[in-house]
């Protein structure tokens, strides 16, 4: 027979949860058509292109014949949707379609019912009630919430609310209750929606969080799942009842508040400490946390800031043992903030402790952190913190204040910052500092900043904007880090105290003048400034703004010596550019391992008590050893002493690199052969570190499982003798191939 003639008609009488749509049929289009076999018709429908009669539809059995019109009604259809609509014929097992035709539903209005009822214990006596409301179509004036114990049949008196929060006050401690909430609109109320919710003993001023916990928070075992959620809850204990709440937040990785600029919220009265396993009783010391094995992170998702504090808070708040990972701030148009502090912005007030930050991103300052103070004089600290492998496409890659965009005047800033025992390393910035662009008075005590790069002028490690900043530098080390200008220290004015600027770097020897000290004022004591280069040529101190008189070197070890005319009241020891050597008169570092980055001192090092005793000292050097040793203090930030030194290995390489595998290669940097290396690996964005298995005893180990097409990085470090173990080499990055390639290096 021929293809039966279909058409479809346009629909009619669309509302929004119904339609009408038909079509016309011409059955003397069929050859020898017999109406005694019937035909079935109706329409297609369905809310993607040509919908069949496999999908949703409507028919008709008819024994007519000719040419006839048919309309069906369609219900249960969706609000705001668009439709597809294909008429259709069905003669003897034939199905032919009529073209297609479309409309959408419209918009439906109705008085929107609550969703994600929740209760929160304040205290034994108090519950804070929360709601939402999604897809609003309908003006809602207010809210009425009424309350029951579950075992009482009868509902409270209604409570008008316009917020979509309520503090329900004067219930019993340790019950459990059911609350209802409904909107209430112009000319109708939604439905109730009810949930229920069990007081507390007492006052929640501690609250517990894991991954996966669904109660309040008063214990670990009934611990609160959402880290956003239990920030919001403590900060209103702290608005209601004017009491520090603290929060314990177990191991795991939390992204807060996924749909918004910012993941989490720093509140003031609220200090929240990481680190836990979860089982741990309320007098758990904090200092026997294990960091590594019970890491709590906080991951950004490469697509937003993961924590802010604003306003102007005056009590300091600390946040003690979290990872800060992957966080993102992309710049949005007609957003002031957006582009800065891909990791954190940070107001004033607070100590952090213990953190980590990892691979964030700022499209403006601050990679990591920006700083932005409210007030004149804020107080800062860092302490305990590594900030590695964040980017910044403007200035800053860990950490940066800018203070043209505060709201505070410069001229009167007073910005008290603390770094305590924190390492900078693997950061880059575009532009600047790939590290610190502060204004104020700044503090580094044992801090390293190490690897870091800046690709535009200027400083690979710190700098200044200002000449008007003071800082102070205690038992710090300043090396291997490279830009186009000023690679080391730059635009300072600073007291520097046994500290190192060693084997930085300027790549650029058209713009670069001094890879160590550029443009520096201050005083300098019992510090080494060695081995820094400006396109390959040692250039360690330089100026081109302040006076060679305004910088005070005491008991300081300098490269090739310091010939401008300078302080007269200035001394220091001429250091050679070998590390080693036995020339007589010659004063050589002997650096325990300058390849991969070890500046302890050997015992034959013209560093050695060559120092003078200085009151501000602080008890250990950067390595943790004491900081005297044989009565007088060396020269730089590590103090010998007096045994022979653990190097970590040299000259790793990746070989042989397939898709899931690799052989990693090293050499011995000791004088006799160690007990054990330890390898340890992981991919490039992750947190935590696996360690190879078994002691190594040869100067190779072949990595097997790995993902294809994928960044790892490699760390070694030597096992010497009980006791005596060398610090982590420089970091080998390598990429694995596609599964069947293959890359020999």
């Amino acid at each position: 027979c021929q293809a039966v003639l279909v058409t479809t008609d346009q629909p009619t009488n669309i509302q929004t949860y119904s339609a009408r749509c038909g079509g016309t049929v011409h059955t003397d289009a069929i050859d020898n058509y017999n109406s005694s076999y019937g035909i079935d018709y109706g329409v297609c429908y369905g809310t993607t292109p040509n919908p069949t009669v496999n999908g949703t539809h409507t028919t008709t059995h008819s024994y007519s014949g000719g040419t006839f019109s048919f309309t069906h009604y369609l219900s249960n259809l969706q609000d705001n949707t668009t439709y597809y609509v294909r008429a259709y014929v069905s003669y003897m097992g034939n199905v032919t379609y009529g073209e297609q035709v479309q409309f959408t539903t419209p918009q439906a209005y109705f008085c929107q019912t609550p969703s994600s009822v929740n209760g929160y214990g304040l205290t034994g006596s108090s519950e804070l009630i929360t709601w939402q409301v999604n897809n609003v179509t309908m003006p809602i004036g207010s809210y009425t919430l009424q309350y029951k114990k579950a075992t009482d049949s009868d509902w409270s008196a209604e409570i008008s609310v316009t917020d979509t929060q309520y503090v329900l006050n004067g219930l019993l401690a340790n019950t459990q209750y059911n609350v209802r909430v409904r909107s209430v609109c112009a000319s109708e109320n939604s439905s109730w929606k009810t949930a229920s919710f069990t007081t507390p003993v007492a006052m929640m001023n501690h609250l517990y969080v894991t991954v996966t916990g669904s109660g309040n928070g008063s214990s670990w075992t009934n611990s609160m799942g959402s880290f956003s959620d239990a920030l919001r809850l403590a900060a209103e204990i702290r608005r209601i009842y004017d009491t520090t709440v603290t929060i314990w937040v177990a191991a795991g990785t939390y992204y807060g508040d996924v749909d918004s600029l910012q993941a989490f919220k720093m509140y003031e009265g609220v200090n929240v400490y990481g680190g836990f396993a979860g089982n741990e009783p309320d007098n758990y010391d904090l200092s026997s946390r294990d960091f590594d094995a019970n890491a709590t992170i906080l991951d950004g998702q490469n697509s937003h800031r993961v924590l802010y504090q604003d306003g102007s808070p005056t009590q300091t708040v600390v946040w003690d043992g979290f990872t800060i990972q992957n966080g993102a701030a992309n710049y949005t148009s007609g957003n002031t903030w957006s582009g800065y502090g891909g990791g954190a912005i940070l107001a004033q007030a607070f100590e952090m402790r213990n953190c980590r930050f990892l691979h964030n991103y700022s499209y403006s300052d601050g990679g990591a952190v920006l700083l932005r103070p409210n007030v004149s004089n804020p107080a800062f600290k860092f302490q305990n913190c590594v900030f590695s492998y964040n980017k910044s496409d403007d200035e800053g890659g860990a950490v940066a204040s800018n203070i043209y965009m505060m709201n505070v005047n410069p001229d009167t800033l007073d910005l008290n910052l603390i770094f305590d025992h924190c390492d900078f390393t693997y950061n880059s910035a575009n532009e600047k500092s790939a590290l610190v662009d502060f204004y104020g008075i700044l503090k580094f005590y044992n801090c390293k900043f190490k690897y870091n790069s800046a690709v535009s002028p200027s400083s690979g490690a710190t700098y200044s904007g200002t000449v008007e900043g003071g800082r102070l530098f205690v038992n710090c080390e300043i090396s291997h880090n490279k830009a186009n200008e000023y690679a080391g220290l730059s635009n300072s004015t600073a007291s520097l105290l046994n500290c190192i600027i060693v084997n930085n770097e300027d790549v650029n020897s058209y713009h670069a003048f001094s890879s160590g000290l550029y443009n520096f004022r201050g005083v300098m004591t019992n510090c080494v400034v060695w081995g820094n280069k400006v396109d390959g040529v040692p250039v360690n101190i330089y100026s081109t703004i302040y006076g060679y008189d305004e910088m005070l070197i005491q008991n300081c070890a300098i490269e090739g010596g310091f010939d401008f005319d300078g302080n007269p009241n200035n001394t220091f020891i001429t250091l050679e550019s070998e590390n080693y050597g036995d020339a007589a008169g010659r004063n050589y570092p002997f650096f325990a391992c300058p390849e991969n980055g070890d500046y302890r001192l050997r015992g034959q090092s013209a560093l050695v008590n060559a120092g003078v005793n200085n009151p501000d000292m602080p008890a250990q050097d950067l390595a943790g050893e004491a900081r005297v040793y044989g009565g007088t203090v060396d020269i730089g930030c590590f103090e010998y002493q007096g045994e022979d030194l653990c190097i970590a290995p040299i000259t790793m390489a990746a070989q042989d690199v397939y898709g899931t595998s690799a052989t990693i290669t090293w050499q011995n940097a000791n004088p006799n052969e160690p007990l054990y290396y330890e390898l340890s690996y992981k991919q490039e964005n992750e947190t935590t570190w696996t360690v190879y298995p078994g002691q190594l005893h040869t100067t190779w180990a072949m990595l097997s499982g790995l993902q294809p097409q994928t960044n790892y990085v490699v760390r070694l470090r030597t096992f010497c003798d009980a006791g005596h173990t060398s610090e982590y080499s420089p970091e080998l990055n390598f990429t694995t191939s596609c599964v069947n390639g293959y890359i020999h290096t």
